[in-house]
This record gives structure tokens, C-alpha cells and sequence, in this order.
């Protein structure tokens, strides 16, 4: 992720004029994680094409072009349409409304009852100028990111603004800042256990003025990777269509924060167990279940042995022991189980045999009734093939047997 934002202009001048052309000079930084910078610089707009985005950039909003506005949001979603939020700040700014862009706090959802919420404020020709150069470049700008913005825990950062070191706070009653040689410490106040972050060039500064905070090292880049995990994108109303990308990029930007976010590591790990553990499972159930598969073929195949001890070759245990046992049964004048349905298959599947009107089986033979008379050699040529005997009883009677040699 590629954070870029131009040089800040001096916070006490935030009406000062745009450039025509743009800025000339960006302030950059580069994460791989989302979670913390890698690197970072500053870099001239002709330098810009060295720099490799890594698939996302983020725009960061100088502090000194935003002002911060406390607005009572009516309720329904007609409250946010970007006209009634103008009308609601018209009473805070001096330029006219329609020059300029403004963008709620996350989170500021439509609502059933009315709602006070921050409301950021920017030239629109301004954030336009610092958002051309980037999409001419053919960048997938994702979100605009304050450098400062309304947080929920007060910190102070130190920073420089063109060659000045100033004093920027931020908390949940606004953004102030304050030149450091001319620090008002009594608003608001600076607790000793609030969070400081100063600039590298600046700390040493902010330490001689403010000595009672313990300063760590916090750049802009940091300030605005904070603010972007927690959901801050002025990028909204008409400049949703230029920023963001299509469909397809936003959705894999999603995908790939809820893949790196620390916030769901859970998640992660619960996915990663359910699909591993059933990797893992499934291969070891297989392996159980061939074992008993054998098992089973070897005692199969031991007990096919000691039943047809005079077969060499036993390639279908089960069939070879089926059909020994068959041929048993007819040898002792038994039947087989399926000798009745097989008489009854071969008499129906008989061209021109008559209809069946009685049946007796015994076991061993089959005695038989049909709705007209069958000449003997008929029922001989037609049932002989497939494995019966045929003895005439009368005109319309038989009695039919299996015979050892078709039966297997």
C-alpha cells in the first residue's frame, strides 16, 4: 500500500490558494501489511513514476486543508446527500458551499433518530488537484485519509509545516493546532499520560517545549494508516465514482485486509481449521478403511479356500463359492433360490407363450398352468437353452426342473 499526500500547507491559512497545476512536491510511504510503514520520503511530482504503488494507494489529506465541524444530522438517509450537508455547515465556513467537498466520520450511517456527528470540510478544486496527477498515472486510488482527524483517545502530534514546528491535537472533541514557540497549554490541556507522537526532525523540539509528555516517533504516513484502519475515507458522495476502483478491486481489497488484519487472525485460524483438519481427517479415514477393506478380501478369500479346495485359481472368491453351491444344490435335487424367478423370467420373455394360471414348487420342481395348450417340443426348444427340463402332465400342465449343466 502506497500512502501519498502533498506538503501540508500552514494550518493557520487553510483558505491559502491551490496550485494551478497541482502540488509539486508529495510526502510518501509504503506498507506491506497495512499495519506499519516500511519506508517512507518525499519525493518532486516529476519523481512520482519511481514510485511503485503495490496495487493500492490511499490519498492523505494535509491537516491544514481540512477544518472539523460538529453538524446534528437529521434523521433518514435524506440527511446524507452532500447538498444538506453543505446547507448544515453554510453558518461555519466563509467560502461558499457549493466550492466545497465535505465527508462524514465512519460509522455515520443513516438513522432513525437524529445524530450529532463530525463533518470534514475541503476545497474541492483543491483535493481534485492532489487527486489528478495520481489517477493520470493510472493508480487505484482506494480511499482519501485525513492526516488528522476527531479520534476517540486524545493524542498530540508534533510536526513541521513548512519549515515551522506545530503542535496538532486530536481527540473526540476535534482537530487544534497550534504553533510549538506559541503553545497554549491550557487548551486543551496536555495530561501527562496522553499519547505523543512527534516527527523525527520535530522531536527534539517538542521535548524542550511540552517536556512533561514522553514522546515517541510518529510520522504522517503512521498517523494516516491509523486512521485508515479505523475506517476514515472522505472519498464519499460524487468522489465515490472516481476513488475506490470497480466492483472487482474493492472486493479484493476487502479480501485482502480480512486476510493481514490482526482483527481477524480468529477468523483465520477457525477457516484454516476447518478446512485442515478435514484434509487430514479424510486421508486417515481412507487408509483406516482400505486396511478393513483388505482385511475383509484376505478372510473372504481364506474361507472361498477352504470351501473349494480343489480350484486352483480364485480370481471372484464370493461368485466362484455362489455358483459351486448351485451346482451342489441341483446335484442333491435342490433348487436354488432364484430358479423360481428365473423359470418365471424365461416364460415371459418367450415369444408366443401363453398366459400362466397356476403355479406348485416344491423346491426341486415346478409344476405349471397356462391359459392354452403348448405343443411339447415348443416349450422344450424355448426353456431348454436356458437351463429346464420340460415333462408334459396334460394338454395345459407341465412340470419343469432345472438341469445341472445350464445352471452355473
Amino acid at each position: 500500500m502506497l500512502l501519498i499526500g502533498p506538503l501540508t500547507l500552514s494550518p493557520s491559512s487553510p483558505g491559502g490558494p491551490a496550485g494551478a497545476g497541482g502540488p509539486t512536491h508529495w510526502r510518501w510511504a509504503l506498507s506491506r501489511d497495512g499495519q506499519r510503514i516500511d519506508t517512507h520520503g518525499q519525493a518532486s511530482d516529476a519523481d512520482l513514476d519511481r514510485l511503485d504503488p503495490g496495487g493500492d494507494c490511499v490519498l492523505v489529506v494535509p491537516a491544514g486543508w481540512l477544518s472539523w465541524h460538529r453538524i446534528r444530522l437529521p434523521a433518514g438517509r435524506a440527511a446524507h446527500q452532500a447538498e444538506v450537508l453543505r446547507h448544515l455547515v453554510e453558518d461555519h465556513v466563509l467560502d461558499d458551499p457549493s466550492t466545497l467537498h465535505v465527508a462524514l466520520q465512519p460509522l455515520a450511517g443513516p438513522s432513525r433518530e437524529p445524530q450529532t456527528v463530525w463533518c470534514a470540510v475541503c476545497r474541492r478544486e483543491r483535493l481534485a488537484a492532489a487527486l489528478e496527477p495520481l489517477l493520470a498515472r493510472g493508480w487505484p486510488v482506494s480511499a482519501v485519509v485525513p492526516e488528522a482527524a476527531p479520534v476517540p483517545e486524545p493524542l498530540v502530534w508534533a510536526h513541521r509545516v513548512e519549515g515551522t514546528p506545530y503542535l496538532t491535537w486530536m481527540g473526540p472533541h476535534g482537530v487544534l493546532s497550534q504553533p510549538l514557540a506559541g503553545l497554549v497549554r491550557d487548551l486543551p490541556p496536555l495530561a501527562p499520560g496522553l499519547l505523543a507522537w512527534a516527527e523525527p526532525d520535530v522531536q527534539a523540539e517538542a521535548e524542550q517545549h511540552v517536556p512533561e509528555l514522553a514522546w515517541t516517533l510518529g510520522s504522517s504516513a503512521a498517523l494516516a494508516l491509523r486512521h485508515h484502519a479505523r475506517g476514515w475515507n472522505l472519498a464519499q458522495f460524487e468522489w465515490r465514482r472516481r476513488v475506490g476502483g470497480s466492483m472487482w478491486q474493492r472486493l479484493g481489497r476487502r479480501a485482502w485486509a480480512v486476510w493481514h488484519d490482526p482483527a481477524w487472525r480468529p477468523a483465520r485460524w477457525g477457516l484454516a481449521a476447518l478446512i485442515g483438519l478435514p484434509a487430514l481427517a479424510l486421508p486417515a479415514l481412507a487408509w483406516q478403511q482400505h486396511r478393513h477393506e483388505a482385511a475383509l478380501r484376505a478372510a473372504l478369500l481364506e474361507a472361498a479356500r477352504q470351501a473349494l479346495p480343489n480350484t486352483p485359481i480364485l480370481l471372484d472368491p464370493a461368485r466362484q463359492v455362489a455358483q459351486a453351491l448351485a451346482r451342489e444344490r441341483l446335484r442333491t435335487g435342490d433348487a436354488p433360490p432364484s430358479a423360481l424367478e428365473r423359470l418365471l423370467h424365461a416364460w415371459g420373455s418367450a415369444d408366443g407363450l401363453p398366459a400362466l394360471q397356476s403355479l406348485s414348487w416344491d423346491g426341486q420342481r415346478l409344476d405349471i398352468g397356462a391359459s392354452a395348450a403348448v405343443p411339447l417340443p415348443t416349450l422344450q426348444a424355448l426353456l431348454g437353452p436356458q437351463g429346464w427340463e420340460v415333462e408334459a402332465l396334460g394338454e395345459q400342465r407341465w412340470r419343469v426342473r432345472p438341469t445341472t449343466e445350464a445352471w452355473p
